[in-house]
């Protein structure tokens, strides 16, 4: 499950109010039923926490049909690592003749590629979680250059540099970080 941590500022406030942005629509649970609770712990050992509360994830809507049943077999994929052989095979379906499909060649690599991956992962295995987590991060990056080309990511860089600037404003960073961070 998504686990957001909210940074305070170091000297303790009489009021606090923190706005910050944590995009869950690339999380594999995107779009699903999920219960939330939010918990404080403060310096002293002690938390406190919300009652849970159901709400559905926000997700990303993808228009190309690629795109899209790219992000459902990662749906598929995360909570269910049995499906990989499913998954595996819809990959190899998709990607069997590239040319007349006219798939992206960097998005058929990457299919073949993730096609071995999932085929070959050991359940056995100690990584074998982490295998399982690179593949539904690929099949959403795919997926993101299908709909989006570049202009995905270069939004994902500029939110975190702009997340990093206001951290180190909030907690009092030097000129010198600040200017740092602004270019």
């Amino acid at each position: 499950p998504p686990h957001i941590d909210v940074p305070l500022s170091s000297t303790p406030p009489l009021k606090l109010k923190k706005e910050i942005y944590q995009d869950l629509t690339s999380h594999p649970w995107a779009g699903l039923p999920v219960t939330i609770e939010m918990v404080a712990h403060d310096g002293t050992g002690q938390q406190a926490a919300t009652p849970p509360q159901p709400l559905t994830l926000p997700e990303r809507t993808f228009t190309v049909p690629l795109a899209r049943a790219l992000v459902e077999q990662r749906r598929r994929l995360a909570p269910h690592p049995k499906a990989r052989f499913s998954v595996a095979g819809f990959l190899e379906s998709v990607s069997i003749y590239p040319d007349t499909r006219q798939i992206d060649l960097s998005v058929y690599l990457g299919m073949r590629a993730l096609y071995w991956r999932i085929i070959h992962a050991d359940i056995n295995s100690s990584n074998f979680q982490t295998e399982l987590a690179s593949a539904t991060d690929m099949l959403w990056t795919m997926a993101l250059h299908l709909e989006d080309g570049d202009l995905s990511l270069a939004e994902k860089e500029l939110r975190d540099a702009r997340e990093a600037l206001m951290n180190a404003l909030t907690e009092g960073a030097s000129d010198e970080e600040i200017s740092q961070l602004m270019q």
